[in-house]
This record gives structure tokens, sequence and C-alpha cells, in this order.
């Protein structure tokens, strides 16, 4: 499934990012109700075209002291992998 943000049909290619964590949830490293920091990019192109969504481009196990201008949450793996798979689609 993908997104309609301001007239445009919008995906965004999650791929790699949910094989990581569905690894590391099978390693034991996460639980599904855990929460982790995930780190998020804004995109140049998409504010030009109106398109309101910041992307994930990581996570991590923890984060006490993020870097400055960085886009950081704290969220939970099943929210985490539920958004990957809502916008992880070809158009």
């Amino acid at each position: 499934m993908a997104l309609h943000i301001n007239g445009f049909n919008f995906s965004y290619d999650y791929t790699e990012l949910l094989a990581e964590i569905e690894d590391d949830i099978k390693e034991e490293h996460f639980k599904m109700y855990d929460e982790i920091v995930i780190e998020r990019e804004p995109r140049k192109d998409f504010v030009e075209k109106g398109i309101d969504y910041i992307p994930i481009v990581d996570y991590y196990f923890k984060s006490d002291n993020p870097p400055e201008g960085k886009y950081f949450e704290k969220i939970k793996i099943s929210d985490f992998i539920a958004e990957m798979k809502k916008l992880n689609s070809i158009m």
C-alpha cells in the first residue's frame, strides 16, 4: 500500500531496513513490543513536492545523545515495521 499525499501517490523503498529489523527479531535482539530509536532524514525533493513525510533512514538500540540536527524518535518495533510495510510498495 502507498500513501496519497497532496495529490501524489507516494511509496518508499524500505526493503533493506525491513530485512535488517526482521533479522534482529529472529536473532532475539528485539521483541515486537520493545522500543527503539529511529532516525529520520528530511528530503528536499519531498518538501518541494509538498510531501509531508520524513523517511526513516536507520534505527538504533539506544541513543542517549543523538547528534544535533538529526530527527530521532522512540517507537515500538511493531509500529516501526507497520509504517515501513505500508510505504514499501512499488508505484
